[in-house]
């Protein structure tokens, strides 16, 4: 009998940029949930000091701080700004179902459609339908990000939790179109703190 996949995440401290200290995430290989990529899930969690011996186990207790993103490549494991792995966790409930992604359809995210994915499979390839931004405005963009690049989103996430000018983030490792393409998905995605637990990671009925 083939022994099922033990599905679980990876608990990983990030160093962020700025000053800011330390974030945390949960990364999922979605390979889990029969897709393909990593699940990157920014816990609403940020320190000056490393976490040390410290429990993983409180991060059963911790929110998430805005929807998942979707990244490739592996998570940095050299140099000053190398991800330090804490443990692995099982994944929640929520966490077994692919998280939709939200794809513009235009050029001003506010007014025009969007269409939706479901993990790394464009949802209306088969079955086209298109949604109103508020209906969406919760959920993910449908973008891949090199995890190498990804800090630099988590860092810019948390200079909006912070009330710090996000749109003004630069750094000599982020391309400029990156940053700019980064300040348009902050811009139309929401804090997790305003988003309830029951609309989470999916198109919101009208």
């Amino acid at each position: 009998m083939i022994q099922e996949v033990i599905k679980v995440g990876t608990i990983f401290e990030v160093p962020l940029y700025n000053n800011l200290g330390y974030g945390y995430v949960k990364v999922i290989d979605s390979i889990q949930l029969n897709s393909w990529g990593w699940l990157v899930y920014i816990y609403d969690l940020q320190r000056t000091e490393v976490w040390g011996k410290k429990s993983i186990e409180e991060f059963k207790q911790i929110d998430f701080l805005t929807s998942p993103m979707l990244g490739i490549q592996n998570p940095p494991q050299r140099g000053v700004n190398k991800w330090k792995k804490l443990g692995v966790l099982p994944l929640l409930n929520e966490e077994l179902l692919l998280p939709e992604f939200k794809a513009d359809l235009g050029n001003k995210p506010e007014i025009n459609k969007w269409g939706v994915t479901i993990g790394c499979s464009m949802q209306y390839a088969n079955n086209y339908r298109e949604y109103d931004f508020n209906q969406v405005k919760h959920i993910g963009n449908y973008r891949f990000i090199p995890m190498s690049l990804i800090v630099h989103r988590i860092t810019m996430e948390w200079m909006r939790k912070l009330n710090l000018d996000y749109t003004k983030y630069v750094h000599d490792d982020a391309p400029l179109s990156f940053i700019e393409e980064q300040i348009v998905h902050i811009n139309t995605t929401t804090l997790y703190s305003e988003v309830p637990k029951a609309i989470r990671n999916k198109v919101q009925s009208p």
